[in-house]
């Protein structure tokens, strides 16, 4: 753990309080425009730290940064789509020629009409180094890779700040042309930098496929088999009869009263690091949820829900 200076800590935990902070600017008399957010928009404090080994120092820089981000067109369960602005504020402690660790990204979301007069709809924290959104209904955190783990993101929703999912390969999702009706998918690895809740300590479990709604997690199938070979994700596609696409983004041209994805088949694949050999996975959906009963894996690879 750094210790700061008292000096320092000072300034660190004042800048630190500007940036959270939300001020007000009602602008001039007759004047019918909405009150404004202000927040500072960055912090730098370098420190030079001494190595447990007497070798010479090294710098550390402690680094707030902070924005905002309009995000338009929010789905909502009801159908209606919000208008909002998110305040992003990342949390960062660098040094040159040091693996990067994880900070943290924290997310307030406001009315975009009214954001300096009305109250913060939700906020959200999750340790990382950055983020974005992803495809309009998706706050995404990137977290730090180091010594060879997987890149990992997770997955917010914009229309209640929820945590979703991680993934340790691009998301995918699937829609239906003309709805707005949205599924994402992910896979986790579990060699990331931080672990995900599913995985557990017992080495069995290879990763987990996410299936999510942009409000809410829809189902999460846990693959296990033997650890020990190290498979590593590889990438997910998707097939519809004889058509198979590497894309992320696959759209259902057909009309339905209730939208379903019948026919898709989410394949998995992964690539065991010790002999190269690949592994697959293949989770047919039946209406909206994963079929299970269905699925077929490469030998020793099971599939199961998990609740």
């Amino acid at each position: 753990m750094v210790r700061l200076s008292a000096p320092l800590m000072v300034v660190f935990l004042f800048a630190s309080a500007l940036i959270s902070s939300c001020t007000e600017s009602k602008g001039t008399k007759g004047n019918s425009d909405p009150a404004q957010l202000i927040s500072q928009s960055s912090y730098y404090a370098p420190r030079l730290e001494n190595h447990l080994d007497g070798e010479e120092p090294f710098l550390r820089g402690f680094i707030i940064n902070s924005r905002y981000l309009l995000a338009p067109f929010v789905q909502r369960q009801d159908g209606a789509v919000d208008h909002l602005v998110l305040r992003e504020t990342v949390h960062l402690q660098e040094s040159p020629g040091r693996e990067r660790e994880n900070g943290r990204v924290s997310v307030e979301a406001f009315p975009a009409a009214r954001a300096g007069e009305s109250e913060r709809l939700w906020k959200f924290e999750s340790e990382g180094i950055a983020g974005n959104i992803y495809d309009g209904n998706l706050y995404s955190v990137q977290q730090a890779a180091c010594c060879g783990s997987s890149e990992r993101t997770v997955q917010y929703s914009l229309s209640n700040g929820e945590r979703l999912f991680s993934s340790t390969i691009p998301v995918a999702f699937i829609e239906h042309a003309g709805t707005r009706v949205k599924r994402y998918i992910g896979f986790d690895d579990g060699y990331g930098n931080l672990q995900p809740p599913e995985v557990p300590s017992d080495g069995n479990v290879l990763g987990v496929l996410y299936y999510s709604s942009e409000f809410e997690l829809l189902y999460r199938a846990v693959l296990t088999g033997k650890r020990s070979r190290e498979c590593r994700a590889a990438g997910t596609s998707m097939s519809l009869g004889n058509s198979r696409s590497d894309h992320p983004q696959v759209t259902l041209f057909r009309y339905e009263a209730t939208p379903t994805f019948d026919g898709i088949e989410i394949i998995v694949e992964m690539e065991c690091m010790a002999d190269g050999t690949k592994e697959q996975c293949r989770i047919p959906i039946l209406g909206d949820s994963l079929d299970i009963s269905k699925a077929t894996t490469s030998a020793g690879i099971h599939v199961s829900l998990l609740k």
